[in-house]
């Protein structure tokens, strides 16, 4: 990430922070990464994945630290600039 020169925390220990665009990328606690998600099977870090705030609902933002939520794509959607 842009934070560690290119070394991300996986949970446990630093790594390398690579990108990847592969289906095995778990982006469920990317909210508290910056947007990167985490790859079990690669065992690497996974870029944030492009966002598009068309169809998000921030209704709820002030409670989520800014992020809405995309019913469509069942997806956070990041902080409105």
């Amino acid at each position: 990430d842009t934070d560690g020169d290119g070394w991300g925390w996986d949970g446990t220990q630093s790594c390398v922070v690579t990108a990847t665009g592969n289906a095995n990328c778990d982006y469920s606690d990317a909210d508290l990464y910056g947007g990167w998600g985490w790859d079990p099977v690669l065992m690497q870090s996974c870029a944030p994945q492009p966002t598009t705030n068309d169809g998000c609902d921030y209704s709820g933002a002030a409670a989520n630290n800014g992020w809405g939520w995309n019913a469509a794509t069942m997806s956070s959607c990041a902080p409105e600039l």
